[in-house]
């Protein structure tokens, strides 16, 4: 039990006077700026399905020693029931995160949460080498960090647990490139959410490129810097697995995809009903808000509709739906 509270101190450390306090019903557990005077708390997050640490700063801590844990504490994080990990309103050292990490490959947390975090200095992981987390879902919600380009040599440790993820989101963290092998290095991931960011159509083609995400069934690209159909469409070609696309809250211009693109992707053909809306109206150009949803049938074969949904929108019963919205109009 010692050596568990241990751990979660390390994780918890923070400058000002705090507390742990435990939700029984919810089974949630808030640390608010713990401090190693009142660590104690943090022993009542041990019965917790889900564990928050919340304000600080870490950066005192980098050179925190940490050292092995013996066979007991092992066994320890192995029996607790911890699932969800949440960091928040944190600064955090890029090493230390390295170094408490490996730690988690003992326990059974499967979704890992940071928000509103910034990530400071640089690490090279490689107390990470070869190790399997049990974390298959990662999410990060308006992070700073440094840029991902010319890292590769930096996270190649990681690659035993990225090759296992399911799924990744990345929101409203000005992200403006992924680098192609991050996607290759993502060999298992199902789901990507990177709405609200800085994407171009070059963002796109560096980040799905050859071998990049092979098992991506469902992307989001909403609230992003999208403005082609054309280059969208050439940027996900290679996503065969692709099965939903949300391309929303884009200023997407009407146009038709090229016949090359069209044969290769999955993702149905919404340019050419957004080409035939563009023609409807006297403007030349019409920007346009979409989301698609692809059957699992490959092709680009028209929408078929059967009635309405709760909100007077076509449902689906074979093929896929795309939606185009502009102020006043609606297309199908």
């Amino acid at each position: 039990m010692r050596g568990a509270a241990l751990l979660l101190l390390v994780l918890g450390l923070q400058q000002a006077e705090g507390r742990c306090v435990f939700n029984r019903t919810q089974e949630y557990c808030l640390c608010y700026r713990l401090t190693e005077q009142s660590a104690g708390s943090v022993i009542q997050c041990l019965a917790a399905s889900a564990v928050e640490f919340q304000g600080g700063d870490l950066e005192k801590y980098a050179d925190f020693p940490i050292k092995d844990l013996d066979d007991s504490t092992i066994d320890m994080l192995g029996s607790l029931e911890i699932r969800k990990i949440i960091f928040s309103d944190l600064l955090v050292p890029e090493v230390l995160l390295a170094r408490v990490l490996r730690f988690f490959s003992y326990t059974q947390v499967q979704e890992m949460v940071f928000e509103s975090c910034s990530f400071v200095g640089r690490s090279s992981w490689a107390d990470m080498a070869g190790r399997a987390l049990p974390v298959v879902s990662l999410r990060f919600h308006n992070v700073t960090a440094a840029t991902l380009e010319g890292r590769e040599q930096d996270l190649s440790p990681l690659s035993r647990w990225l090759g296992a993820l399911q799924e990744l989101s990345v929101t409203a963290s000005h992200l403006a490139v992924l680098p192609c092998t991050v996607g290759r290095a993502l060999r298992a991931l199902r789901s990507l959410d990177l709405a609200h960011n800085s994407l171009g159509e070059d963002g796109l083609a560096s980040a799905f490129c050859q071998g990049a995400f092979p098992q991506l069934r469902v992307l989001s690209l909403r609230h992003n810097n999208l403005t082609s159909y054309h280059a969208v469409c050439g940027g996900v070609r290679l996503l065969g697995e692709l099965r939903h696309l949300d391309l929303s809250h884009n200023a997407l211009t009407a146009g038709t995809p090229s016949p090359s693109c069209a044969a290769h992707t999955r993702v149905p053909n919404c340019a050419q009903s957004a080409a035939r809306f563009a023609r409807r109206g006297s403007p030349r150009r019409r920007h346009v808000k979409q989301k698609c949803s692809p059957a699992a049938s490959h092709g680009t074969a028209a929408p078929s509709h059967s009635g309405s949904g709760r909100d007077g929108e076509p449902r689906s019963t074979g093929g896929a739906v795309c939606l185009l919205r502009r102020a006043g109009g609606r297309c199908r």
